[in-house]
Order: C-alpha cells, then structure tokens, then sequence
C-alpha cells in the first residue's frame, strides 16, 4: 500500500515541531554571531521542510493548495542564500559547493516554492556527491528564461531511470537507501516547476555525475522594479 501523504505530513510534521522548539529555546541563549546564525537556519529550513511536504500532500489529494504570495522573485539571491544555508554541511563532508549566478536573473511566483526546488535540488546533489565531491549550481538569464542547473560528480542517474525519479516515493534503483530521503525531493521540485509554467530535465552533468535543470519564464527589469513598487 502507498504512503498516505498526510500521515507522512503530520508525522514530520510532529518530530520537527521539536526541532523549531529547540531552535527558539536557542535563539534566547547567549550565542556567538555565527552560531546565532546557524540556529536561526536551522529553524527556517525545519519549517521549510513541513510546508514542502505539506504542499506535495495537498496536491496529491486534490486538495486546493493555498498559494504563496506571486511576486518577483531573484533566483540568482535564492541560489546564494541556499548556499550560506548548506555550505556547512557540505563542508563537513569536504564536499565544494560552487555557486554562480547572473545578476536580474528574475521570475514571476512564490519566492518560498522555489526556494524549496532549489534546496531540494543541492541537497540531493550533495547526497549523490561523495566526500570530497563537487557540488555546482549555476543560474542564467538567456532571453526570456531564466535557467537553473544543478550538476554533482556522483553516479548520475541512468536514462531509464530519469522519468522514475520526478515519482512522488520513488528513489530509482540506485538510491542509497541508507540516506535516510523518502523520495519526496524531486517529486515536489517538479510540483513546483509545472505550476510556475516551467520545464524540468535530468540529464549527465561534465562531472560525471547527474544534471538537473529547470528554466522559467523571466520578466523584465521595468516588470521587476513595478512589482517591488508595490509591495
């Protein structure tokens, strides 16, 4: 029998309301400038974390989702700020997160959907990476798109894997099963890129590992800057 989506929400749900617990127990203590920091991440990606699920399990059982706030949004400061958010934990494991970005790299949606895709994708990168391994995200305004790509030096995943992957509870033949994912990660990304009108591939990275990438449709500097004027 498959997973019940909201049971697996609310038991998420659940283990990390401990977690932003603790964070906000934390957040009162007398910490360092960068541990305060790293607190204040650690609570914002826990909270991330049960609005994803949450978000994949409304649409799973066509319950209407409530959409975040459609305004512009720079994927170019979301790929840097994702990058501060995990740069930690791949250093721990010597892993390089590269990250490259074209200023006015801008969209039109929900700055917290995908901000998701993004940590979902370099989070699974850093999972398919090994210790040592490279990591790079790049993110390119060409025309009227904007293009994200995720490459990693892992194994990749096999062509007829690739369409297995996008399942919601799927992890392909060659997932670490020890990892600990559930196979939600690339299900939600591609969630989140079909409802922002965008076109999500998997291919082979020049690292030799996996390349994922996802372009949408920008707007323009003047759309941009009228956007902010009205916030």
């Amino acid at each position: 029998m498959d997973p019940d989506p909201k049971e697996i929400a609310h038991d998420i749900q659940a283990q990390l309301a401990i977690i932003v617990s603790l964070c906000d127990h934390l957040s009162h203590a007398e910490l360092g400038v960068d541990a305060a920091a790293d607190v204040g991440r650690l609570r914002a990606n826990a909270q991330r974390v049960v609005d994803g699920v949450h978000t994949l399990a409304a649409v799973q059982t066509s319950t209407p989702r409530r959409r975040g706030q459609v305004r512009p949004v720079d994927l170019a400061a979301s790929a840097w700020s994702v990058a501060a958010d995990l740069r930690l934990i791949a250093s721990r494991r010597g892993q390089r997160l590269v990250t490259s970005a074209d200023p006015g790299s801008a969209v039109l949606g929900d700055a917290d959907a995908l901000r998701s895709a993004l940590t979902n994708l370099v989070t699974n990168a850093m999972r398919a990476a090994p210790d040592g391994g490279v990591i790079r995200c790049t993110v390119r305004r060409r025309r009227d798109r904007v293009c994200v790509a995720v490459a990693d030096d892992g194994p990749g995943i096999a062509p007829e894997q690739r369409a297995i992957v996008l399942r919601a509870y799927e992890r392909g033949a060659d997932a670490d099963q020890a990892d600990g994912g559930m196979g939600l990660g690339l299900a939600i990304v591609q969630r989140i890129i079909d409802e922002h009108r965008g076109r999500l591939t998997i291919g082979s990275a020049a690292e030799g590992g996996a390349l994922v990438t996802f372009d949408l449709p920008a707007i323009s500097r003047r759309a941009r800057a009228a956007g902010a004027a009205v916030r």
